[in-house]
């Protein structure tokens, strides 16, 4: 017998989608292929209600079962749509790769040619890209090398640190030793003078304690025709008195011992220093025509109106530079001197070879044998070649330090006022005397009129 697939009452009817669109139009489909299916879809449906046993008191009602026989036939549709969708990718790729092997063969001869190119531009890439490598690595052992350098450079310079405070330190010690063993000395002899002093007190205050009781024993006898004329005889041997010996001085004197002693411990390492304070005039025989010195030879200034007829022919002197050499000559050594630039808005200072042009120069920096430092146009500079090193202060220059370390072939400058460092030239290898240069330059419109001092600090 077979079972009618048709809805049996119009509620029943209205539950079940009647067509391929009404049921499309209640769940649209996926995808295209879901549509290819819908004929599965519609069979698969009528096959289950089909099978199904007839209704009963207990059998679920007709909705319920529709829902669930629609249920499956979406489930089953989904699958069918997957695998229509996985065929066709499959069969898109697998033609895609017979095409592209198609073309590979046909364009294979073709290819070969261009492939070599690019493998010989690949070789040289390789190569440079080696070179850069090697360069690399090498600079990386150089940077290894300096920073080597640098370590032991900065080596160098803690134990010379060391060194020199070990000698203040020495210094200092030795200083206090000789004042403590001063104070101690005179201790001693105070002490001493007043030990004496007390001593001679001592005996005579035993004296006097004697001469009580002798007179206090002649008391106690008892009278007797000779007790008067021996009592009159001991009071006039018993005329004694206390005689105080020598005042000693017992008043401590600081001012003796301390006072101003870390000013008068300064003063005594005068004698200690190195470098010492260099002595420093300006030699005459040096100097530009234009320039005028002091009568001590220590203040240098430009006069653009002088008469420089009596200024005799030198070859030592300047001619073309308004400049002007010290009166002594270093080869080795370490040698510091200042000099006063006071509110000067030009000059320019440091050290030259013995046999630097006195005439006019190429170039007047490190490379002409000349290592300076210049103010021009309210700029410090370190006069360096091919061009000028501004250097930063943190205030204004007033007097300039300069230290010249013969051994190192160095030349520093300073702020003398604060002693802070400015400035230091490599003078790398110098085989004859440096002389102290100095250049107070031109008077600026009557702006740099004032003069160049050396000035010897008074310690």
């Amino acid at each position: 017998m077979k079972h009618n697939i048709c809805p049996s009452t119009p509620a029943e009817s209205a539950l079940i989608p009647k067509t391929l669109a009404d049921r499309n139009r209640i769940d649209p489909p996926v995808s295209p292929a879901i549509n290819r299916c819908c004929r599965l879809k519609q069979l698969t449906s009528c096959q289950l209600k089909s099978s199904a046993p007839p209704l009963s008191a207990h059998t679920p009602s007709l909705s319920t079962l529709n829902g669930f026989i629609y249920s499956q036939v979406r489930l089953r549709t989904l699958i069918c749509a997957c695998q229509y969708i996985f065929s066709c990718s499959f069969s898109l790729r697998f033609t895609g790769m017979n095409q592209n092997h198609y073309k590979g063969t046909n364009n294979n001869n073709c290819s070969k040619s261009l492939l070599s190119d690019q493998k010989e531009k690949l070789i040289q890439a390789i190569k440079r890209i080696k070179h850069e490598v090697d360069e690399c690595r090498e600079a990386g052992r150089k940077t290894f090398i300096e920073s080597l350098g640098v370590e032991n450079s900065f080596d160098v310079l803690k134990r010379e640190v060391r060194s020199e405070f070990e000698n203040l330190h020495r210094f200092l010690d030795e200083e206090e030793c000789k004042d403590l063993e001063r104070l101690q000395r005179e201790r001693q002899k105070q002490v001493k003078q007043l030990k004496e002093r007390e001593k001679k007190i001592a005996a005579q205050a035993t004296d006097l304690e004697t001469a009580i009781y002798v007179l206090n024993k002649k008391l106690t006898e008892e009278d007797h025709p000779k007790l008067l004329r021996e009592i009159q005889d001991l009071i006039k041997r018993s005329q004694v008195s206390f005689k105080p010996p020598a005042e000693v001085g017992t008043e401590v004197r600081s001012g003796q011992f301390v006072g101003p002693i870390q000013y008068r411990i300064w003063k005594h390492m005068k004698s200690w220093l190195y470098p010492s304070i260099t002595s420093m005039t300006f030699d005459p025989e040096t100097a530009h025509p234009n320039l005028s010195l002091s009568k001590s030879c220590t203040s240098v200034w430009f006069e653009e109106d002088k008469d420089t007829k009596d200024c005799q022919p030198n070859p030592q002197r300047f001619h073309y530079y308004y400049s002007v050499f010290g009166n002594q000559s270093f080869t080795t050594g370490r040698h510091y001197w200042e000099v006063e630039v006071g509110r000067k808005t030009a000059w320019r200072l440091g050290v030259a070879r013995a046999d630097v042009p006195r005439g006019e120069m190429d170039a007047t920096g490190t490379s002409s044998g000349i290592w300076t430092m210049a103010m021009k146009g309210g700029s410090v500079v370190a006069c360096t070649d091919p061009e000028p090193t501004k250097v930063n202060v943190s205030s204004r220059l007033v007097r300039i330090g300069l230290f010249l370390d013969c051994e190192k072939e160095e030349v520093s400058f300073y702020n003398a006022v604060t002693m802070s460092p400015i400035y230091t030239f490599s003078m790398e290898y110098v085989d004859v005397a440096l002389f102290p240069f100095f250049n107070p330059c031109d008077a600026d419109e009557g702006r740099n009129v004032a003069a160049l001092t050396i000035f010897n600090p008074s310690i």
